[in-house]
């Protein structure tokens, strides 16, 4: 199915290149093998991924098509199909200058690994995988590391039930190792209805009765979690120490 071949169809991606022009390549690795030098790799700023014809199948090794891209800015999908792609691991790793992603179009429902599909993209600050529904994904681990711009993300939809686990109980989740380290500025995080025990979050979170967390909760539905709590802040309290009165405000 690489290239539309199943319906005989021809598909193309076009590289815009600032500096060096247009390349188009019939898809058949990633996109940075395709690049034929490292100036195309950092003059590269927009890519367009479109069929000439029918749709662009996606195949099943998905993974690091766009990665190492450091200057892309922007990158736009039409005519797609990736109901095929069973790993997208990596696929925008170090994509350090994308600032917004439209993965809407994206059919996730076969993929089981996604580690590092975000990895250091640290322009991106809301990321929407509200349409991520894989009922089954193992692969989790560093997915969105780096990401030390992301303020908003949405993963409301993914299963993260069955987790590659290790350790001599399989009581370590390592399939979701570093899942969210150093998202220092995440302030809004809507989670996954089902969650294995141990996935952490990069700080403590609140949810709108000022229950903190620490790791993703599995309550059977999604939540909206933040990293402040204003429902936490609490009327002057009276504490009697010593035979005198102090009075604390807890935020």
């Amino acid at each position: 199915y690489l290239n539309g071949q199943e319906s005989g169809e021809v598909t193309w991606l076009t590289l815009q290149c600032s500096k060096y022009g247009t390349l188009y390549s019939d898809w058949q690795e990633r996109i940075t093998d395709k690049i034929p030098n490292d100036n195309w790799k950092e003059g590269l700023l927009s890519i367009s991924v479109y069929a000439t014809a029918g749709k662009l199948y996606f195949p099943e090794i998905s993974g690091g098509l766009f990665m190492d891209l450091p200057n892309l800015t922007s990158i736009s999908f039409s005519n797609i199909d990736t109901s095929k792609a069973q790993t997208m691991n990596s696929m925008f790793r170090n994509c350090e200058s994308l600032t917004s992603l439209d993965l809407s179009g994206f059919d996730v429902s076969q993929v089981i690994g996604m580690a590092g599909m975000f990895y250091n993209c640290k322009s991106l600050k809301k990321l929407n995988l509200s349409n991520f529904n894989s009922p089954v994904i193992w692969w989790v681990n560093n997915m969105f590391e780096g990401c030390t711009s992301l303020e908003e993300l949405d993963i409301s939809a993914l299963s993260l039930l069955y987790i590659h686990m290790e350790g001599e109980y399989m009581e370590i989740p390592a399939g979701a190792k570093d899942m969210f380290k150093n998202c220092s500025k995440l302030k809004i995080l809507k989670t996954p209805p089902k969650a294995t025990s141990g996935i952490l979050l990069p700080k403590t979170m609140y949810d709108s009765n000022g229950k903190s967390y620490t790791e993703l909760p599995n309550t059977g539905k999604s939540i909206v979690l933040k990293s402040t709590a204003e429902e936490l802040k609490r009327l002057p309290e009276c504490v009697l120490w010593g035979g005198c009165f102090y009075v604390y405000e807890f935020f």
